[in-house]
C-alpha cells in the first residue's frame, strides 16, 4: 500500500495529466462552437478553409506593367489583398506611374462568380 505522499504524489500527476487532456479537448471545441471567419492578423479556426482567386491587369501611359513585382518591395504586402487596403495601394501605384493607371482586378471566394472590386479599365487615379 503506498503512502500518504506518494498518494499525493500520484493524484497531483493524475490531475495534471486529467487538465492537460482537458485542454487538448476544449481548446478545439471552441472553434465549432463558435465558428469565425476572419483573414486578417488574428487568428480564426476557418482561416485556411477559403480559395481566394484574383485576376489583375495594370497599365500605365506605356502599356502593361507587373504591379506585383512592385508588390513584392512593400512591407505591407500581405495586407494589400483586402480591398479596403487597394485604395491606398492605387494611390501609391498612380504616384509611381505618373498619375495614369487602368487596370482590372476581379477576384473570387470560395468558387463563387467573380467580382469586380474596380471598375474594369477604369482610371484608377480618378477614383475616390
Amino acid at each position: 500500500m503506498p503512502s500518504g505522499d506518494a498518494r499525493r504524489a500520484s493524484t497531483w500527476i493524475s490531475l495534471a495529466i486529467g487538465g492537460f487532456l482537458a485542454t487538448q479537448v476544449l481548446v478545439p471545441l471552441r472553434g465549432v462552437i463558435a465558428p469565425r471567419v476572419d483573414t486578417r492578423a488574428d487568428f480564426s479556426w476557418s482561416m485556411y478553409s477559403h480559395s481566394y482567386r484574383c485576376q489583375a491587369k495594370y497599365a500605365d501611359r506605356n502599356g502593361p506593367f507587373d504591379a506585383f513585382a512592385e508588390l513584392k518591395r512593400r512591407a505591407d504586402a500581405p495586407l494589400l489583398l483586402h480591398r479596403e487596403a487597394l485604395v491606398p495601394w492605387h494611390h501609391w501605384l498612380c504616384g509611381q506611374h505618373g498619375g495614369a493607371v487602368t487596370a482590372t482586378v476581379r477576384c473570387a471566394v470560395d468558387f463563387a462568380p467573380a467580382a469586380d472590386l474596380v471598375p474594369p479599365g477604369g482610371d484608377l487615379c480618378r477614383l475616390p
